[in-house]
C-alpha cells in the first residue's frame, strides 16, 4: 500500500496557497509550508452572513463622512457574505507574516476604502476598524474604529469588548492569578516584539491571557504551531490505523492492499480519503479535529 498523508498535506496547503497567489519555493520545508496555510487561514475572515455587532464606543466614535461610508459598507457587506478578504491588510499575501495583534488578541483589522484597486484590496485607510470573527456561531463584533498608529495595542479595545460582549472574555480570564497591575501599551508594544505574552488587566479587573493563541519566542503563532502538532498527531494515527486495517478495506473496496494508493483528500474537520487508482473516498472516522 503507497500512503503518505503528511506528504500529501503539504501538497494540499501548497496548492491552496499557490491558488491565492503565494510563491512557496520548492525547498520550502513541509511543516513550514502546512503553518503558512494556516497561518493565511486564521488571518482571513471566513465569508459568510454575519450577525454583525457594534460596540457602543464605536456608535459614539466622531468619524468623517468617508469613514462612516466605509463603516456602513463593512457592515453591510458583512451581513450579506460578501468576502471581507478585501479589506484585510495586503500582508494576507505574505503567507509567512506573523499578525502580533491577530496573534495575541485574535482582533482582525479592517480598511474602510470605498474603492477596490488593481490587487483586490481596497484603498488604504489612516483609521481602520477592529473586529472578531466567530464564524462557527455567525457573529461578528465590531469594536472600534481608530488611526492606524499606534492602534495595534491600544487597551481601550478591549475595554470595550469589556463593556458590551464581557462573554467574549470569559474564556481568557486567568484564573487563581494574582496581577498587581497592568501594563501600559507602550510596554505592550515592548513585549509582543519580544516574543513575550503579556497578562492585561481589564478596567473591569479581569486578567486576561493571549486572546488569539498567543506569540512564541520566534515571534510565530502559538494557535499555528499547536493546530501543526494536532494536524501530524493526527495523520500520522490515521495512517497507522490504515495499515492497521488493510485487509478490511481491501474488502470493502475490492482493490488488493498491496496496489492501493490511499491519498488524503481534504483535512480540516474531518480527514477525507481517496483511493487514487479507483477514485473511491474514505471519510476516516475518529478524526475530528484535525
Amino acid at each position: 500500500m503507497k500512503i503518505d498523508l503528511m506528504g500529501d498535506a503539504e501538497q494540499i496547503a501548497r496548492r491552496v496557497l499557490t491558488n491565492e497567489g503565494h510563491t512557496i519555493p520548492a525547498a520550502t520545508p513541509a511543516d513550514d509550508v502546512i503553518r503558512n496555510f494556516l497561518n493565511v487561514t486564521r488571518r482571513t475572515i471566513p465569508p459568510m452572513a454575519y450577525r454583525v455587532h457594534t460596540s457602543q464606543a464605536l456608535s459614539a466614535r466622531t468619524l468623517s463622512a468617508d469613514y462612516l461610508a466605509g463603516l456602513d459598507a463593512l457592515r453591510t457587506e458583512a451581513k450579506k457574505g460578501t468576502p471581507l478578504r478585501p479589506r484585510l491588510s495586503r500582508r494576507l499575501m505574505q503567507a509567512d507574516y506573523e499578525d502580533m495583534m491577530l496573534n495575541d488578541w485574535g482582533i482582525h483589522h479592517l480598511h474602510l476604502g470605498m474603492t477596490i484597486e488593481a490587487d483586490g484590496f481596497v484603498k488604504r485607510t489612516d483609521v481602520i476598524a477592529f473586529a472578531i470573527a466567530q464564524p462557527e456561531s455567525g457573529d461578528l463584533y465590531l469594536i472600534d474604529a481608530l488611526p492606524h498608529a499606534g492602534a495595534f495595542v491600544r487597551q481601550e479595545l478591549l475595554a470595550a469588548i469589556e463593556d458590551d460582549w464581557p462573554h467574549l472574555l470569559d474564556p481568557y480570564v486567568l484564573k487563581g492569578v494574582e496581577v498587581t497591575k497592568g501594563i501600559s501599551d507602550e510596554e505592550l508594544s515592548s513585549w509582543r516584539k519580544a516574543g513575550t505574552n503579556a497578562v492585561v488587566v481589564t478596567p473591569g479587573g479581569r486578567q486576561i491571557a493571549a486572546m488569539g493563541g498567543g506569540v512564541s519566542t520566534a515571534m510565530t503563532s502559538m494557535a499555528d504551531q499547536r493546530a501543526l502538532m494536532h494536524i501530524k498527531q493526527v495523520l500520522r494515527q490515521v495512517e497507522k490505523d490504515v495499515l492497521a486495517d488493510a485487509s478490511r478495506i481491501e474488502q470493502a473496496i475490492g482493490v488488493p492492499s498491496s496496489t492501493m494508493d490511499i491519498r488524503l483528500e481534504a483535512f480540516g474537520d474531518e480527514v477525507l480519503l481517496r483511493e487514487n487508482e479507483t477514485g473511491i473516498r474514505l471519510r476516516w472516522p475518529g478524526a475530528e479535529g484535525a
